[in-house]
């Protein structure tokens, strides 16, 4: 009886004994895995170049620069003048010393084709001269110099060292547009003699084409 109380307690000790070292076991495992941490791997579709030295090492991406934002004040700010420089100044200068000495020549052929009228009872034109009264002579400038010298008229009293130029356009169609004058008698009665004289002779004959021509008048 004795031994067989002595052999059921030596099974229950040695069962104890397992569950006991079997729960230590567990515990144990259950402790180590909740640090335990799997690695992780870095896998890409894109295989890298085997001549890049930076091949197999990780990308490291910058963040994109912040561009700062200048006010449009400051930008027209940084805007400087603009400089004339000598040379241009000279340039400018030179253009219309060219413009004044073409308006000179321009007035001087104005003037070379110039038709004379004069009081005392002759006119010409380029030099040659007509019979006052009648449209003739040698050239067209001698023709309307006739026309224009039967209409002006002045007092015998009038100062006889008095010279008035009009520029004159003349249309095809022969009527007068006066441009205005290149000199003045400075005595305004004559001066007024002369722009009616030219005015009363419109419409002059046609031209051959259309022309300037300035009317130099004489008492």
């Amino acid at each position: 009886m004795k031994t067989d109380r002595l052999y059921s307690a030596l099974v229950f000790s040695l069962s104890l004994h397992s569950l006991l070292v079997l729960a230590v076991v567990v515990a144990y495992m259950m402790d180590s895995g909740a640090h335990y941490k799997a690695p992780v791997f870095d896998v890409s579709l894109v295989s890298p170049s085997e001549n890049s030295p930076s091949a197999g090492m990780p990308r490291i991406v910058e963040a994109p620069k912040e561009e700062k934002s200048v006010p449009a004040a400051e930008k027209k700010a940084e805007k400087k003048p603009e400089m004339v420089t000598p040379q241009e100044k000279s340039a400018a200068n030179e253009r219309i010393a060219a413009l004044e000495a073409k308006r000179k020549i321009e007035s001087m052929q104005r003037l070379r084709k110039s038709i004379d009228i004069s009081a005392k009872g002759t006119s010409s034109s380029t030099g040659q001269t007509s019979v006052p009264g009648t449209p003739g002579g040698p050239d067209y400038g001698s023709m309307i110099g006739s026309i224009i010298h039967e209409k002006f008229r002045i007092p015998e009293s009038m100062d006889k060292d008095l010279l008035a130029i009009i520029n004159i356009r003349i249309a095809r169609n022969g009527n007068v547009t006066i441009l205005g004058f290149e000199k003045k008698s400075g005595n305004p009665l004559y001066d007024r003699a002369t722009i009616k004289a030219i005015t009363d002779a419109s419409p002059l004959p046609p031209p051959p084409s259309e022309m300037e021509r300035a009317i130099r008048l004489r008492p």
